[in-house]
């Protein structure tokens, strides 16, 4: 009986000791969420998700952590949210795959009854847990009909902690690998394919890590087919199911070859090629191009894709090594691609995220023009034989004579051969060119080519006219004679003649100023009064000069182009500008020194015609005669203000002022605060800017100057507030001062310019073809290279979310309709692209490299990332990042720039820039710097 009662003891403490053990791990299991892991039930769709036509994967890595979970032994609502992250992540920049590492050191990262649990997963190999990661990812992926591949890292294994219950035994590790010659593996592996196909709905299983220099033995490739063999025969759901393996791209001009043969018997269903050459230079454009095409052949024979896997990461992304490489695989068939991993996109940043979602929607523009050109023998510059005759031509000691040939073929000259630094068959070659008659030979597999160029002797005796020169005659435009002076009478005539003019019933004999033989063109000159025709208080319009030549007999006439007019005591003459955007020289030169560009309809007092083409206007520039037009009667330049108002628009702010005139303007923006001034204004006093209600500043400041009329508004912006730029603009008579907020990226969106619209200029157009490339007539010219270069552009910034327009299709365009469509769709960046050339008497041989122009202070920056960018992704030289006065480039609403491109005078040049990669280089390379500057 004491044998019992000790035993029923020894039964009941250890029934107690039990329970109290399961209490214990209740209570550290409910702490930790493993009980409560799955407590919120979803539906999931059914089945796997079909294979896409072109298959976009992001790797995830468990081993050592590297993407999920984020630490071992997580709880499990904390994995499920990190995989939500994920399958959401993978969705919103573009991936249609996940390659999740299932099995990383021989453990399992599911439910296996075959392998332990990962020390990654669970904190220690072969720990418990209820979760299983590859079930939720693969259902919650399903969602997004997003497909999940199990990677299987085939030969690694843990070198220590090993769990007890794991299959591997040390006699199946060599070289800290499992040993693929060894029986055991040969049957493990396969055993887990069947295991995942069979247990889980996902899309296939992938092996990756075979090829380790340490798998050296010499059976080693006999292994591997057989491990291959029977995996494929082990997938459960044959066609919905895929068997793959992960290589390096350089394998099959390797003699350690051992994917061949299990490609070729069928034992595979796609290729992962991890690449090793890259497209950043020449020479690796044609080592990737050879090892694409090794595989795109084996593949295709075999009837199964090939996908090629890049590493991708903020610091990188922006050389586009895996942009160019996408390039050329998509020539060489490639079925998809590959990304590892998702740790290095999902970053703060998301550079590397949304470039890559950008470059898989990214499609080649249907808008692209023929960029092709001759590849047969001729010499297309000059097409035929010339005359250098005009006195700027005789005195060329050189000629860059140009052509076109077979590429495979010498071209000679003199019997030399021509060098061609291009692989298309371009040359030119810089001649002699002596005054009198020169023959120029070319020659290529016996067909001759002979130019002529004919040099004359340069002018000797100066020439001589018999009539006035029509375009001497002065005015050429709208001419203001202010009260108390006299009107400027000049033209050109032969020395000899008499020369008279006559206006508004005034006439005049003209001086010549300078004294010359018979008929030799001199200038004549008077000053005519014409305070007898003026009315007080009025500018009265006189009308047109006409100028009369008596010469040798014969009578002659020319009118003047501009009509005269007349201001009278007290009144001053008023100018309106009379085209859509004028620049306002700061000195009366055409220098590149402005204070402001006017809008059409804008008014102001003249107050000083020196008798050249400015006139000097009340607010400190000059304005182009040519550009204005001069109002009669009693008009005024004044504006009368009644109200002003602020209101918030799309992107930013409109400070609205009520007129009746639209008055000139200057202004600035600088370190946080923009400077409006506007004159001829009257009753601004009575407006307070103090009460208006900006989001955008802190502070809007009026001052009116001593003269009661200029007024000068400064708007204080908000800390951290900034501006793509600042505007006048004019409803009817009310002037619109438009203060633009600068977008942001959107940096968790795979179309982080979504908001942003940019307006892309090709420059030249329709009538104008802009400058001659070397192909000349049998190749694109300038305005076809710039379009081209837009419609790529246009195809990556839209790629990227932007909302993009051009300004014109290879039609002609006035500069101020292009700076006007800019207003129009309320542009956010504009860019004009545009190519460079050299005059002919140059050795266009030596010349290369990127130029960017700028005009705005905004704009510096933007200007420069494009240089910098342009020359880093295409490998050219950067000449220079300029300020200039192109006219495009004076938009203060937004960045403007004028990017020339390179020089299609050099055939080397040529040959790189007008090519669908130059294109898509050069795309990749502006759309970087849109990105910098808005971010």
């Amino acid at each position: 009986m004491k044998y019992y009662s000790n035993q029923r003891g020894t039964v009941i403490r250890t029934l107690l000791a039990s329970l109290a053990i399961l209490a214990v791990t209740f209570t550290v299991l409910s702490a930790s969420d493993l009980f409560h892991g799955e407590i919120i039930k979803r539906e999931f769709p059914e089945g796997i998700p079909a294979t896409p036509e072109t298959l976009r994967a992001m790797t995830v890595r468990t081993q050592g952590n590297a993407d999920f979970p984020s630490a071992p032994g997580l709880p499990a609502k904390e994995m499920q949210a990190e995989l939500d992250e994920i399958a959401a992540f993978a969705n919103t920049y573009g991936y249609n795959a996940i390659f999740f590492e299932a099995v990383p050191e021989c453990d399992a990262f599911y439910q296996s009854e075959i392998l332990p649990s990962s020390s990654f997963w669970t904190g220690k190999q072969g720990g418990f847990t209820f979760f299983d990661p590859l079930r939720y990812l693969t259902n919650i992926s399903k969602t997004y009909n997003i497909q999940v591949y199990a990677v299987v890292d085939a030969f690694g294994v843990a070198a220590e902690g090993r769990a007890s219950a794991s299959p591997v035994d040390s006699d199946l590790i060599a070289n800290g690998l499992l040993d693929p010659d060894a029986q055991k593996v040969q049957s493990l592996l396969p055993a887990v394919v069947k295991e995942l196909t069979g247990r889980y709905d996902v899309a296939g299983v992938v092996f990756a890590g075979v090829d380790s220099k340490a798998l050296d033995s010499p059976s080693y490739a006999e292994s591997l087919s057989k491990i291959l063999s029977d995996s494929h025969d082990s997938i459960r759901q044959k066609g919905a199911q895929r068997l793959g393996i992960v290589v390096n791209s350089n394998l099959l001009s390797n003699e350690r070859d051992f994917v061949s043969a299990p490609v070729q018997a069928g034992d595979l269903d796609f290729v992962v090629t991890s690449m090793v050459s890259d497209a950043d230079t020449a020479d690796g454009v044609k080592l990737l191009q050879t090892e694409l095409s090794g595989w795109e052949q084996l593949c295709e024979n075999a009837s199964i894709p090939y996908y090629p896997l890049h590493i991708a990461s903020d610091e990188t992304i922006f050389t586009h090594s895996i942009d160019n490489s996408f390039y050329f695989e998509r020539q060489f068939g490639a079925g998809g691609s590959v990304i590892s991993n998702y740790g290095s996109l999902h970053t703060e940043r998301r550079m590397a995220a949304y470039s890559l979602a950008s470059s898989f929607r990214q499609q080649p523009s249907e808008s692209m023009p023929d960029l092709s050109y001759s590849r047969t023998f001729q010499v297309t510059r000059p097409a035929e034989s010339i005359t250098l005759s005009d006195t700027a031509y005789t005195t060329w000691k050189n000629y860059f004579i140009t052509g076109t040939s077979n590429p495979d073929l010498p071209v000679l000259y003199n019997g030399k051969e021509v060098d061609r630094p291009n692989e298309n068959g371009l040359w030119g070659v810089l001649v002699d060119v002596e005054v009198g008659t020169n023959n120029y030979t070319f020659s290529q597999n016996g067909t001759e080519r002979t130019v002529q160029i004919i040099r004359k002797e340069p002018a000797q005796a100066p020439d001589t006219i018999s009539t006035i020169t029509k375009s001497s005659v002065y005015p050429a435009n709208p001419e203001a004679v202010l009260a108390g002076r006299g009107l400027k009478l000049s033209c050109t005539a032969p020395a000899g003649g008499k020369v008279t003019a006559r206006v508004g019933g005034l006439t005049a004999e003209l001086e010549p100023v300078s004294s010359a033989e018979d008929g030799v063109a001199v200038t004549y000159q008077q000053t005519l009064d014409l305070s007898s025709l003026a009315v007080a208080g009025q500018v009265k319009r006189i009308g047109p000069v006409t100028y009369s030549l008596s010469y040798n007999g014969m009578n002659s006439s020319q009118q003047s182009a501009g009509e005269v007019y007349v201001a009278g005591a007290g009144a001053e003459p008023v100018a309106r500008i009379n085209s859509s955007f004028v620049p306002i020289s700061s000195n009366g030169k055409d220098d590149g020194e402005y204070t402001t560009v006017l809008k059409g309809g804008c008014v102001d007092t003249i107050v000083e015609n020196n008798g050249g083409g400015y006139y000097r206007l009340s607010s400190g520039g000059y304005a182009l005669k040519s550009t204005v037009e001069i109002l009669e009667g009693k008009e005024t330049a004044v504006s009368e203000v009644s109200s002003i108002l602020l209101r918030q628009v799309e992107k930013g702010e409109q400070l609205v002022i009520t007129g009746t005139k639209r008055p000139a303007f200057t202004g600035e923006m600088e370190d946080g605060i923009v400077r409006v001034t506007l004159y001829n204004l009257s009753g601004f006093e009575q407006m307070d800017t103090s009460v208006l209600n900006s989001t955008l500043c802190s502070s809007i400041k009026s001052s009116i100057a001593e003269d009661g009329s200029t007024v000068t508004l400064t708007f204080q912006l908000n800390p951290g507030c900034e501006l793509t730029g600042w505007n006048v603009q004019f409803d009817g008579e009310n002037t619109v001062i438009y203060l633009k907020q600068k977008p942001r990226l959107q940096r968790n969106t795979g179309t982080p310019l979504a908001g942003v619209t940019i307006l892309l200029d090709p420059g030249h157009g329709g009538t104008d073809p802009g400058a001659a490339s070397v192909p000349y007539n049998a190749g694109p010219w300038e305005n076809i290279l710039n379009y081209a270069d837009s419609c790529a552009l246009q195809s990556r910034l839209e790629a990227l979310g932007a909302t993009v327009h051009l300004t014109q299709r290879n039609e002609t365009m006035t500069l101020n309709e292009r700076m006007a469509m800019a207003e129009q769709v309320d542009a956010d960046m504009f860019i004009s692209s545009h190519h460079n050339s050299l005059s002919e008497q140059v050795d266009s041989n030596k010349v290369e490299g990127i130029e960017v122009y700028y005009y705005n202070g905004q704009s510096q920056v933007f200007a420069e990332n494009i240089g910098a960018n342009l020359a880093s992704v295409t490998g050219r030289k950067l000449r220079f990042v300029n300020w200039s006065w192109y006219r495009v480039t004076m938009l203060t609403s937004c960045p403007a720039v004028l990017v020339e491109s390179g020089y299609i005078c050099s055939p080397a040049e040529f040959d790189r820039i007008a090519s669908d990669f130059g294109m898509f280089q050069y795309a990749n390379g502006v759309a970087d710097a849109v990105l910098q500057y808005f971010q």
